[in-house]
Formats: C-alpha cells, structure tokens, sequence
C-alpha cells in the first residue's frame, strides 16, 4: 500500500512539474511575441515619421525646379 501511495504521488508530482513547465514556454512564448509587435509597432512608426521628411522633400525639390524654370523664362 505505501507503494502505490508512493507511486500516485510521484505521478502527481510530475504531473505538477509538467504543467509548470509548460505554463512557463506559454508564457516566453507570449512574451517573444509581444516583443516582435512592439518592434514591428516601432519600425512602422520610425517609417511613418521618415516619410513626411521624405515627401516635403520632394514637394520642395518640384518647388524649386518650378520657380527656377519660371525664373529662367522671366530672365530670357
């Protein structure tokens, strides 16, 4: 009888064991992919703040390219 008491405890501990464990890789697991959102979110930010520069640039690169054709026609 203290055998199979024994046994069934052991069972039961490793059972619990296991659950832990895999209740731990779960969570890592969630963790890992929170990580890559937020790294995802920061890019798409640290693009999205890059791309008014870039687009003003260019607005005022054809602004520039209009008054010095303009001027080149007034001067003519």
């Amino acid at each position: 009888m203290a055998l199979t008491h024994f046994k069934k405890l052991d069972v039961q501990s490793m059972e619990r064991l296991y659950e832990e464990k895999e209740r731990k890789r779960r969570q890592r697991a969630e963790q890992k992919r929170q990580h890559e959102r937020e790294e995802q979110q920061q890019q798409q930010q640290q693009k999205q703040a890059q791309l008014p520069s870039a687009a003003l640039a260019t607005v005022l690169g054809q602004t520039v390219e209009v008054l010095g054709a303009t001027e080149a026609q007034t001067t003519s």
